[in-house]
């Protein structure tokens, strides 16, 4: 019996003693890792980003004529 006692007090106390230890860089992984993003930059608060596609209408004489 005190064997187990033992063994639950060694798994309880060692994990509390590393989450003291390391406390604050595991706190900035989780926030990192699960916290909320910031917002994108949009394109237009970016002077000369470029957008991910673009389209220019075709020239008149680049039109196929119908039939």
């Amino acid at each position: 019996m005190l064997n187990l006692f033992l063994i639950l007090l060694v798994i309880i106390i060692w994990p509390s003693i590393f989450y003291l230890h390391y406390q604050e860089a595991i706190n900035r992984w989780f926030m990192n890792r699960f916290g909320r993003d910031s917002m994108p930059l949009s394109h237009k608060s970016v002077p000369g980003a470029p957008l991910p596609f673009s389209y220019d209408p075709p020239k008149e004489e680049e039109k196929t004529p119908e039939t």
